[in-house]
């Protein structure tokens, strides 16, 4: 054989190996099982800090299978696909409970109004709110954000929206609903 053929055929393959490598190294990231911040969660999402913490509560239409609790902000895109996919959750039985989690005062504002309103209308504003009809009203305190923010920082959220799975996995960012059904599934 040609050197250069082979030259190239062996580049081919390193390149290939780093980029299967870097996928595995990737999806392992996606989705952790928790460790350290075990206790964190486990303190904090027992039914009566639950309770405390004040989540908006989306509940499955069919059998309850698991809990998801989601670190979320109205104006992240990312937010906003979960958001637009919750049915798919719903239906397949996972309870969906939603954290503020704002990425500026901005946002916060609207997301104190929003957790500061009768617990019927929550849902639907912050539905509205997530298909940019929300309200312009705001408010500028509220102490269940503040706590969903303190407990967020505890937990070392960088990036959102950020999904607890049953206490058991996180997933740092958004994935596909079909990806995230596979996952609980296979719990």
């Amino acid at each position: 054989m040609d050197k250069k053929i082979i030259y190239y055929i062996s580049i081919a393959i390193i390149i290939l190996y780093f980029f299967i490598k870097r996928n595995k190294i990737s999806n392992s990231r996606t989705i952790n099982r928790i460790t350290k911040e075990k206790n964190i969660v486990e303190d904090n999402f027992n039914s009566k800090s639950l309770k405390e913490l004040k989540p908006i509560v989306f509940e499955p239409k069919s059998e309850f299978k698991s809990n998801l609790y989601v670190f979320i902000d109205i104006f992240c895109g990312n937010s906003k696909r979960f958001h637009n996919n919750i049915d798919a959750c719903l239906n397949n039985g996972i309870k969906v409970h939603y954290f503020a989690s704002p990425m500026s005062n901005y946002t916060k504002k609207y997301l104190n109004y929003i957790w500061s309103l009768p617990d019927k209308q929550k849902k639907e504003v912050l539905s509205d709110a997530f298909n940019n009809t929300y309200s312009q009203k705001k408010n500028d305190n509220n102490k269940y954000v503040n706590n969903h923010i303190a407990l967020a920082k505890e937990l070392q959220i960088n990036r959102i929206p950020f999904i607890i799975i049953d206490n058991d996995y996180t997933i740092p960012g958004n994935i596909p609903s079909e990806t995230l059904l596979k996952i609980i599934n296979l719990k």
